[in-house]
């Protein structure tokens, strides 16, 4: 019994020593800086039981951020208080940049530079606080990074010494990280077909983007699709039309590509009527021809043809004649019939 109580005084008495050791210095003020797109740097507050009029790091949300946009980790600011003999050998900010699906990886760390003095402490006596800060670590936060939605998570600690020994101190006396959000935006990715388009009965056609369109894609929304042509007609038969298709997301970044849109004329010319029959004498000449007329849905020049012609040498006979129109864009309209009875009904 007597030996048990004897370890619990030596715990006791360990315990409280430790608690001396580790009061002798420490951080009482945390900061991380941050520089986005050029502005001054500003210092965020790591230490949640310490109130300033800094903003907080943890939890913050840092922006969304385009591709000629910045955001830089400046470095960090530690104040810290001193007693007796212990000291504060130096300090650091750690940090380490993430997808917010991904596993975190290691930190990385950039040294916090002792500034200077800041007067008597108020924690012990004899003490002093000092200032340890670095402003122009300079790293690039978007190097390299695709879209996606990230943390930003950083911690501070100091390494120090006392009268037989040496530890490490954190914020809040802990390993405790902090955490901030950003995101990264990159533009659309336009994706473009060719396709070819048929004119109508009136010689035009018309198309959407959606028509163009071979899955164009944006990392966070569904993008707004626009094309600079959209109207063809007869005189764009023979010669492909280049098409642009922009490719817009929500905050107003665009690509685009070009598409090959060719036209073409299936449609049909349309013969107005029957061509009349005849009846003719033997001796009259034989029409080539008669009221053949037509309407085309591009122009009307085209190529006439009739087949089934006599020589006219054969009296009585009766002709049956067959017209075709075919119009410039090789489209034939249905053949015509045309019957030519040759009578003889004059008296040698």
């Amino acid at each position: 019994m007597e030996k048990k109580y004897a370890t619990f005084l030596l715990f006791t008495f360990l315990l409280f020593v430790c608690n001396i050791i580790n009061s002798q210095s420490g951080i009482y003020e945390s900061y991380v800086i941050v520089d986005a797109n050029g502005a001054i740097n500003t210092y965020y507050d790591l230490n949640p039981h310490t109130q300033t009029s800094n903003p907080d790091f943890d939890g913050s949300n840092l922006g969304t951020f385009l591709p000629a946009n910045t955001l830089v980790l400046n470095g960090g600011q530690n104040k810290t208080y001193k007693c007796g003999t212990d000291n504060i050998i130096n300090g650091w900010l750690n940090y380490r940049i993430y997808l917010t699906t991904d596993t975190a990886p290691v930190f990385s760390s950039t040294s916090i530079l002792f500034n200077t003095d800041n007067g008597a402490s108020t924690i012990c006596t004899p003490g002093i606080n000092q200032i340890w800060v670095s402003s122009g670590a300079n790293i690039d936060v978007l190097n390299g990074l695709s879209s996606g939605d990230y943390y930003l998570e950083v911690f501070t600690h100091a390494d120090f010494t006392y009268s037989t020994g040496s530890g490490v101190h954190y914020v809040n006396n802990g390993s405790a990280n902090y955490k901030a959000t950003f995101r990264v935006d990159n533009p659309p990715i336009a994706n473009c077909q060719d396709i070819t388009v048929q004119l109508d009965a009136t010689g035009n056609a018309s198309i959407v983007a959606t028509d163009i369109d071979n899955g164009s894609s944006d990392d966070f929304d569904t993008p707004t699709l626009s094309i600079d042509i959209s109207s063809f007609n007869c005189s764009n038969i023979g010669t492909p039309v280049t098409v642009t298709l922009t490719v817009e997301d929500s905050l107003g970044q665009t690509d685009t590509c070009t598409a090959i849109v060719t036209v073409e004329d299936k449609t049909i010319p349309v013969l107005a009527a029957e061509p009349a029959n005849v009846t003719v004498e033997c001796i009259t000449d034989i029409p080539v021809m008669t009221n053949l007329s037509w309407t085309d849905n591009c122009d009307g020049t085209g190529t006439v043809s009739g087949f089934g012609v006599s020589d006219g040498n054969t009296c009585p006979e009766i002709i049956t004649r067959t017209w075709n129109y075919t119009d410039s864009n090789g489209n034939a309209a249905a053949n015509q019939v045309q019957t030519i009875t040759v009578e003889d009904n004059i008296a040698p």
